[in-house]
């Protein structure tokens, strides 16, 4: 809706008369009238809390019954029993997004920016201003889009210091009442090549942000210049960072201006289907049903970042064990033996995270075919013997912990765990939903790089990873607690 039907509706439900509110803010019936019908929209220069004043004047003058009735009907995620203030809020918060989902059209010349002063055609907008902007425009889409998720189009680049306002989007929940993200992201090669941490640390972030989000990626090699950086979502909402190549300066532009917005979005979306996506995605039974845990390991290098613990290089019996007492019932355990045993006892390369470790050497927690299960004493005690034992006598096997106080990625900010080998990668999102959980990055290129990313990893100082004989004496510490 826009804000003249959005308020034209909150004043009908509350039984407040129009000419009432324009007494209460000062201003002729004529000018309310303008707003209510839609040839006009209210100007904030000199009254950046118009909205608050508007949700005050209405909720003063509510009865009960009719706040709860503008509850049931426009701001159905509160709770019937909110407060007159929570009401009061969450109304202010309402008609600001009808109003700038309601900007004028680019096509004059004017982009809707919202600063936290004024509004300007060019403004330089301050990172907080930002942050609420994408987040107003998210609840907005929500809200008010048919779609079961909201499409969201990236060109920024990942590692791209403006690149900030793009990881509030991440932040954004997408519990009930908000819409899972479904993100298009392109990623140029060259600049991937250039920037392999950055971009593969951004990379694993992205699927801790939200979830429940759907990620893909795109290759792109025609790179944009950085003063035609953008990002555009669907239903009514356009951001671009813009750089005077002259003085430098930095400028952010946003436009609420849906007709503009739908076409540009459509028509970067069809230039997207001519990209080659990097990413697509498997749900958890055609993993089992293709047996693509074998195309992993027929790459022969194998490396794994795991964000929690899963049953490393262990024997046939204890491994068939595992499967016996803890898959569920409808999961056939010797399928399961036969699929994954190759894998646990290939040769590999593991870096784990060192709180995932210690939840597994202190309360036993453990990844198994997608449940987190806990492992007795003994049981655990009898692993980890043998892990040690294996990788002291084993020159193709090793395991480094990484600290979570590492600068580029920690434990918090890792949504995944990483299978990569040869020709093939997985990214096991833990936290999606079971369709979800597995996506595949297909481009040779960008597994390479994730491997590059690995050797990283494994070049920091001391403090920031333990290796070799550092990370068998971690674990054997942890043994002797058990």
């Amino acid at each position: 809706m826009t804000f003249g039907q959005t308020l034209k509706q909150v004043l009908a439900i509350s039984g407040l008369r129009a000419s009432y509110l324009a007494n209460d803010l000062g201003y002729d019936d004529s000018y309310i009238s303008r707003w209510l019908s839609g040839q006009k929209l209210p100007s904030l220069k000199y009254n950046d809390d118009l909205f608050a004043k508007i949700s005050s004047i209405v909720i003063k003058n509510c009865t009960e019954e009719s706040r709860q009735a503008l509850v049931s009907e426009m701001m159905p995620q509160l709770r019937d029993s909110a407060s007159a203030k929570i009401v009061e809020s969450e109304l202010s918060r309402l008609l600001s997004n009808a109003f700038y989902a309601s900007g004028s059209s680019l096509s004059s010349g004017k982009f809707m920016s919202r600063t936290e002063n004024c509004n300007a055609n060019i403004s330089v907008l301050p990172a907080k201003t930002v942050y609420q902007i994408f987040y107003d425009a998210m609840e907005y889409v929500s809200r008010t889009g048919s779609a079961p998720f909201i499409n969201v189009i990236v060109n920024s680049p990942l590692h791209f210091h403006a690149n900030e306002e793009f990881s509030i989007i991440t932040n954004v929940p997408t519990d009930s009442g908000i819409k899972p993200l479904c993100m298009h992201q392109t990623v140029n090669l060259k600049d991937f090549k250039e920037n392999v941490d950055l971009y593969c640390a951004r990379i694993c972030q992205f699927f801790g942000g939200a979830p429940r989000a759907y990620y893909h990626l795109y290759q792109t090699d025609d790179r944009p210049s950085t003063d035609d950086l953008f990002i555009v979502m669907e239903g009514g909402f356009l951001y671009f960072f813009l750089k005077n190549p002259y003085g430098g300066q930095a400028y952010s532009l946003i436009s609420y201006d849906k007709d503009l917005v739908f076409e540009y979005f459509t028509s970067t979306e069809a230039n997207l289907n001519l990209r080659p996506r990097l990413t697509s995605y498997f749900d958890y039974a055609w993993l089992l049903e293709r047996k693509l845990v074998y195309r992993l390991l027929m790459g022969g290098k194998l490396s794994l970042l795991l964000k929690s613990m899963f049953p490393l290089f262990m024997t046939s019996e204890m491994f068939s064990e595992l499967c016996s007492s803890f898959t569920a019932k409808e999961m056939e355990p010797q399928m399961l033996v036969s699929h994954y045993e190759k894998l646990w006892q290939a040769p590999k390369r593991a870096i784990i995270f060192k709180s995932a470790l210690v939840n597994y050497i202190c309360d036993g927690k453990i990844e198994l075919f997608g449940q987190i299960v806990h492992l007795d004493d003994q049981i655990r005690k009898a692993h980890l013997q043998y892990l040690l034992s294996l990788l002291r006598n084993s020159e193709e096997n090793s395991i480094a912990i990484l600290n979570d106080d590492n600068p580029l990625l920690s434990y918090n900010e890792c949504g995944i765990s990483l299978f990569l080998s040869d020709g093939i990668a997985f990214a096991e999102n833990l936290d999606a939903d079971p369709e979800h959980r597995f996506i595949r990055l297909r481009s040779m290129e960008i597994i390479e790089y994730f491997f590059s990313f690995f050797d990283h990893l494994q070049s920091l100082d001391e403090k920031y990873i333990l290796l070799g004989d550092e990370a068998l004496d971690f674990i054997e510490r942890g043994l002797e607690m058990i």
